[in-house]
């Protein structure tokens, strides 16, 4: 007796076990999962990140520069300077700032400190053999046609920003594709396994009827016909559960698929179509489709490009200047400290001017960028104006199941309040059971529409939060 009990016992908490493993997965935890391990959503969100990280390279255009030349010079070549000697040894140091404006403006400071030796000189002759040279430089240039208000300098920003936004829209629409496909395959197992559920029922009242019509047959009460046209009918029922286990073979695919799974099986079990879960459904707000918005940054891009193209053939005229305070001495620590003194100063000052001579070509060219810059234009536009349309299909669509899911309720309430009447006819001896089965089947036919419909709506509005506005 206490065999039987600790064997039963092991039988319940197995079963228990069992369900415990095919718990349910709701939409937002399976989409939870799908995110975690998607990897081709992992590679969005990494190159999402990456753009933001790179958004501010831009400003690197304009910023600060430290710099450093540090050289080693030795030359033996033929010198026709008197005493001077063939040979030259020199060691020389450089290092600075330089900047460039929003505004054209460009400037450099900078200090030198250079060591020459001259070997072979004669003393007599050269009376310094050896000598250190320093100098202390500020450099200026503005530009006055190209460039003359930073619009080089400008246009490169725009261009970096475009790109960085560009790029972060293309990566954010692939992401939003995919989550929406994840939630589409999530509603399309649903459907499939409900709709198996109303499948099985249907082929057992086919074959009850068949049974029933056989024993009809049997006794002379019914046209062998009548038995065929059912037979036939419960042939369809088998095809049609059949295509409902092929239908949630591939869905579960696709299921563990979007979740980076490689298995056919699908063990949990899913949140059911309620009219309660339609009921709460909400429609994401419009916004700017990622799509949209990568083709309105390339528009921006194309435009800073062709600018920049344009403006490659244009004249320039550059101001320039320059100032320095120069050392000399034999002794390092002398010639350090004129180098900071305006003893022995370098003045320079200067204007630099080029023209292309090839109009004709040149006017061609920038022709050719002012157009490639219209056609990103168009695209934008074009791109805009087919996200609208898809949306409003979207809300149109959406509209027109929910009336469709208002009549199938009705319909299948119908359907109901008939096959009750008809079961009630049938105890009092009025009706027939294949009237009643019949009646059945038509009730789970309206049943299998409704969840068809939810379904539809259910995917729409998965199909809806790629638009979706930024929360």
């Amino acid at each position: 007796m206490m065999k039987w009990f600790f064997a039963a016992s092991f039988v319940y908490l197995g079963s228990i076990y069992d369900k415990s493993l095919a718990a349910e997965m709701s939409l937002d935890q399976y989409l939870e999962q799908v995110r975690n391990s998607h990897e081709g959503m992992k590679a969005n969100q990494t190159l999402m990140s990456a753009q933001s990280d790179r958004s501010k390279e831009a400003e690197l255009v304009t910023s600060s520069n430290f710099f450093l030349n540090a050289q080693n010079f030795y030359d033996e070549k033929f010198n026709s300077q008197p005493g001077r000697g063939s040979k030259v040894e020199s060691n020389g140091l450089t290092f600075g700032v330089s900047k460039i404006t929003d505004f054209g403006l460009s400037g450099k400071i900078s200090y030198s400190l250079s060591k020459t030796n001259l070997p072979d000189a004669k003393k007599n002759l050269i009376p310094e053999p050896k000598y250190f040279d320093t100098a202390t430089t500020i450099e200026l240039n503005q530009s006055l046609l190209k460039n003359g208000d930073g619009s080089d300098i400008k246009n490169t920003k725009s261009l970096q920003v475009a790109q960085t936004e560009m790029n972060y829209q293309i990566e954010k629409m692939k992401y939003r594709v995919s989550l929406a496909e994840a939630e589409a395959a999530y509603w399309r197992l649903v459907l499939a396994r409900e709709t198996i559920k109303f499948q099985k029922e249907n082929l057992k009242r086919a074959e009850a009827l068949v049974s029933w019509l056989q024993n009809k047959v049997s006794a002379k009460l019914a046209d062998s016909s009548e038995l065929v046209q059912t037979q036939a009918i419960l042939e369809l029922r088998k095809l049609e559960l059949q295509g409902g286990i092929d239908e949630e073979k591939a869905a579960m695919r696709a299921f563990n698929t979007a979740r980076n799974i490689d298995s056919g099986e699908v063990a949990e079990s899913l949140t059911r179509m309620t009219s309660e879960l339609v009921a709460g459904l909400k429609i994401p707000n419009a916004g700017v489709r990622p799509d949209v918005a990568a083709a309105e940054q390339a528009a921006k891009l194309a435009k800073a490009s062709a600018d920049l193209g344009r403006d490659k053939f244009k004249s320039s005229f550059d101001v320039f200047a320059s100032y320095a305070f120069n050392g000399h001495d034999e002794k390092v620590g002398e010639a350090i400290g004129q180098g900071f003194t305006p003893e022995n100063p370098t003045r320079i000052v200067g204007v630099k001017l080029t023209v292309p001579l090839d109009n004709t070509n040149v006017r061609t060219a920038r022709e050719g960028y002012g157009k490639e810059a219209v056609a990103a234009e168009y695209n934008a536009s074009r791109k805009s104006f087919e996200a609208s349309r898809e949306w409003d299909e979207l809300v149109r669509r959406v509209g027109e199941v929910k009336n469709r899911l208002k009549l199938v309720d009705k319909m299948e309430e119908l359907q109901r309040k008939k096959l009750e009447m008809e079961r009630k006819k049938q105890k009092l001896g009025r009706s027939v059971l294949f009237q009643v089965i019949q009646y059945e089947t038509d009730l789970i036919s309206a049943q299998l529409n409704i969840i068809r419909t939810k379904g539809e709506l259910l995917s729409l509005v998965a199909r809806m939060k790629i638009f979706g506005a930024e929360k």
